[in-house]
């Protein structure tokens, strides 16, 4: 019984989830203040952190639904709760540079809008030493 309960939560909430992004409006508008971050020279091992900052330009409410990166050494986090119209935001980008390296890796951000996915990229190169 416990089963068919878990069962039918999970079914219920992939369904809910799946009829918003389907039939909610396609009306956010995401306006990131620049698509491109560009880190130069990294130390092998430093901390390579960076941020997008968006705005919500559309007459609907934005939800970033999923961030896909091209690899696992590029993580984000972004906002998961809807965000207003008007309001502002970022996504923050994580890249491992645990080994030397000239790198360029794309963000693909999917929300509700027409013109999702949006594109970032991040690039740079990780050196071994200060020279």
């Amino acid at each position: 019984m416990n089963k068919i309960i878990i069962f039918l939560t999970i079914l219920s909430i992939t369904c809910l989830n799946g009829c918003f992004m389907q039939s909610g409006n396609k009306n956010a508008v995401i306006k990131f203040d620049s698509t491109e971050f560009t880190f130069g020279k990294l130390e092998i091992n430093e901390n390579a952190t960076c941020s997008f900052s968006f705005i919500n330009k559309g007459d609907s409410p934005l939800l970033i639904y999923r961030v896909e990166t091209t690899c696992g050494c590029t993580v984000p986090e972004w906002p998961e709760k809807p965000l207003p119209e008007g309001s502002k935001n970022e996504i923050i980008v994580w890249y491992d540079t645990s080994r030397p390296e000239v790198f360029s890796k794309s963000i693909f951000v999917h929300y509700n809008g027409q013109d999702s996915p949006v594109k970032l990229v991040i690039k740079g190169e990780v050196v071994i030493g200060s020279n």
